[in-house]
Order: structure tokens, then C-alpha cells, then sequence
């Protein structure tokens, strides 16, 4: 036998003695209240009050007498003789919402717990796990309503206020997109060899300035990953960084490289195959040990689908680009996702078009800012081969445009 709850019995009181009125001022939802005569109730009402009609106990017992959940019209008039209590009806909804959250933790604790004993992947356990907490957490007290006219000052004096996000190594492209903004993706999409994972270290190595960047690449293991940036910032060509015989001279300005890394380097390199699930593993640990400031992920199409995942590539990409999307939201960071072009497009020497991203469709959707590269890697025009040509296709913010750059490809980095 359901128990009677007097806080949630109150709540139903108000809606009935108020005929209804009171329900402009309420976000709890329905499926918070423990009886589930009082959601059965509550769900009317609002039907009611939604299609403007009359709400009185004889009303409400006669549009109850369909519902699938049996209730018995002394619910409702016990409740309408309960003491209204309508200045703190806020303070009611809440305890009936943190009610409810903390029933819906214990569900989540004991499906993890029965998980756990079971074959399932563990990692996806656990991210099944955090975002059922989150859910919990979150709760179902729908949002406060707010008008935009009761907002209409902020957004105004929001007109004067100067936005200065961190900048990208190319002032022409902070000129088209103004910088790297938290919370947004960065697609950068290019044909193979065109040079899109040196820009997405020369991101990584931007955003550094202001915190730990998650480096991971699925490409390139941890020295290659090295060699490049010692490349990068010494400017010693790679050719002699891999030689294996290096002049004093090069040696001196290594270890002067190294000393300053140790003290200042918050590049966290992660270059195994994962799944999203592992990555997102990753770049929680990384902002544990020290504040992230952006994540660099290179590149989308070689990221693993989860132990026994059958669904068709394109599905898996749209998840992991809204993944992508969900971890620049949750640490308010910019995302730089690095993107293959489809390799149908490698038989044209035009500049790739956004639709010529490998499953295309998600990823477009989800990034803010769509980068596409296109150089010469192939012929005898040299000039045309250090020529790289940086194509904003699109931009949630602003204008789109383009512009070149250098590329040295013996110093791993493009310049203006």
C-alpha cells in the first residue's frame, strides 16, 4: 500500500484549491513524486491547464477516469483540505525533486552494480554509468522561465563587453573566426599529407599558453609526436632530428629546448587506439592533474568503436563527433577534431568542399568552425608544394573566407 507523502500531498492541495492558477508558477515534473496517485493527478491537472480547461475536484475525478493509474477521488479531496502553504510552494518542489533524485542515484548504483558482474565492456559501463548520474543529478525540475523581456538589460549591456578568446598562430584566421571560443569544435579537414596534423599541433601549442591540451593522436606515436615539436620550436629540420647525427651545435639547442619543456610544456600526449569512451577517460585524468585549456583529437575517422558495436561507420562517426561536441561544452574548451577528406576527392587538385568530409553529415552539424586545407603535394611546382591554402567553409560566428600560409614542412609548421 502506497504511504502518503504530506509535502507532495500539499503540492497536489494547491493545484486543486487554486483551481489550477498555481501551476503557472511550478517546474516540477510529474514523474518526480514518489506516489504515483499524486503524478497521475498532476499529469491531469496539466492537461487540463494546458487545454484551458476548468480544474475543480469534480473535474479532475472525471478526466482521471481514464487514466491508467487508478485513483480514487478521496486522494483528491483529502488532499484539497490539506493547509495550502502557497509562499513556499518552491520550497516544496524542491524536496519533492531532490527526492526523486536521490531515488533515481540508487537505481543508477545498483544497475552498475549488477554491470559490473557482467561481460559488458567496462568502459562502457562506466560511461553509461556518468551520464545516468548525470541525468539523476540533473533532475526532471524543469528550468525557472524567464521572458525575453525580463532578460532584455543583460543582453544589452552584453553589447559593450569585449571578447577576448585566445588566439589561434594565424592572425588572418583570427581575423575571420576571432579566436578560439570555449565550448566549440574546430573541425580541420584535409586530403592525406596536406599538413593538417601540423596545424593541430601549432593549436595545441597556442592553447598551451593558457593550460594543459590533451594531445591525442591516433596517428603518430610519442617520439614521431616528439621529433616534430622539437622541429616546430627549435627549427631544426626534421631531416637532421632524425638523422641520428646531430652537430653540438644542434645538440646545445635541444637541451636548452628540453629544460624549458620540462619547466613549461603542458602538452598531455595520449597516442594509442581508443574508443571516445577511453579519450574521454583521458582528458578527465589530464584536467585532474592540471586545468585543461583546449583538446586537440587527431584524427576522427581512427577513432575505435566499442567492444562489439555493429553499427555502420557513418553512425559511429555522428556519435563520436557529438562526443566531441559534448566535451568542449562539459570543460568549456575548444575542441580542435583533425578530419580526413573522402579519398575520392584526392583525384581532384581543387581545394576540398565541406560535404567532402568522410561522413560528412554529423560532423558538419556539430562543429562551429570548419577549417579545409588544400596544398600541392605532388609535381614539380615547389612553390605550389610550401603553398598551403586555409579555407573557413563555415563559421557559426561570423563571415567565412581564405587566405595562404607558408608551409615549412622541414620545421613541422605553417606561417604567415
Amino acid at each position: 500500500m502506497e504511504q502518503p507523502n504530506s509535502v507532495e500531498r500539499s503540492i497536489i492541495g494547491m493545484i486543486v484549491t487554486t483551481r489550477g492558477a498555481i501551476l503557472s508558477q511550478m517546474t516540477l515534473d510529474p514523474s518526480d513524486y514518489y506516489s504515483k496517485t499524486y503524478e497521475a493527478i498532476h499529469r491531469a491537472a496539466l492537461t487540463m491547464y494546458n487545454e484551458r480547461r476548468g480544474i475543480s475536484q469534480l473535474t479532475l475525478e472525471d478526466e482521471l477516469k481514464s487514466s491508467e493509474v487508478r485513483v480514487d477521488p478521496i486522494d483528491i479531496r483529502e488532499a484539497a483540505q490539506a493547509l495550502p502553504d502557497y509562499d513556499n510552494i518552491e520550497v516544496l518542489e524542491n524536496i519533492v525533486s531532490e527526492s526523486a533524485t536521490r531515488r533515481r542515484l540508487k537505481a543508477v548504483f545498483q544497475g552498475a552494480e549488477q554491470a559490473i558482474g557482467s561481460p559488458v565492456d567496462i568502459g562502457d559501463t562506466v560511461e553509461e554509468t556518468q551520464l545516468r548520474m548525470q541525468d539523476a543529478v540533473a533532475g526532471s525540475k524543469g528550468p525557472k522561465v524567464s521572458f525575453l523581456a525580463d532578460d532584455v538589460d543583460e543582453i544589452i549591456a552584453a553589447l559593450d563587453e569585449v571578447h577576448d578568446y585566445p588566439k589561434t598562430p594565424w592572425p588572418d584566421l583570427d581575423k575571420i573566426i576571432g579566436g578560439l571560443r570555449p565550448g566549440n569544435v574546430y573541425v580541420v579537414g584535409a586530403r592525406p599529407g596536406v599538413g593538417k596534423s601540423v596545424l593541430g599541433m601549432q593549436f595545441a601549442q597556442a592553447m598551451e599558453k593558457n593550460g594543459a591540451v590533451p594531445f591525442i593522436s591516433l596517428e603518430m606515436g610519442k617520439t614521431e609526436i616528439g621529433k616534430r615539436l622539437i622541429a616546430n620550436e627549435t627549427e631544426i629540420s626534421l631531416s637532421r632530428i632524425d638523422s641520428g647525427n646531430l652537430y653540438d651545435k644542434e645538440r646545445a639547442i635541444i637541451a636548452k629546448w628540453r629544460a624549458n619543456r620540462i619547466e613549461n610544456g603542458r602538452l598531455a600526449i595520449l597516442n594509442e587506439s581508443l574508443t571516445m569512451s577511453q579519450i574521454k577517460k583521458f582528458v578527465h585524468s589530464v584536467n585532474r592533474r592540471q586545468k585543461i585549456s583546449g583538446i586537440v583529437i587527431d584524427y576522427l575517422q581512427l577513432i575505435n568503436a566499442p567492444s562489439g558495436d555493429r553499427r555502420p561507420r557513418h553512425e559511429l562517426i555522428a556519435e563520436t563527433s557529438r562526443q566531441a561536441k559534448m566535451l568542449s561544452v562539459d570543460y568549456g574548451v575548444p575542441v580542435i577534431l583533425l578530419s580526413q577528406v573522402n579519398r575520392n576527392s584526392t583525384q581532384d587538385d581543387n581545394p576540398p568542399k565541406m560535404s567532402e568530409l568522410r561522413e560528412s553529415g554529423a560532423i558538419e552539424q556539430d562543429a562551429s568552425v570548419v577549417i579545409l586545407l588544400h596544398r600541392a603535394i605532388s609535381g614539380s611546382d615547389e612553390e605550389a608544394k610550401t603553398t598551403l591554402q586555409v579555407g573557413v567553409a563555415k563559421n557559426r560566428h561570423g563571415t567565412t573566407g581564405s587566405f595562404d600560409l607558408q608551409f615549412k614542412g622541414y620545421y613541422q609548421k605553417a606561417v604567415q
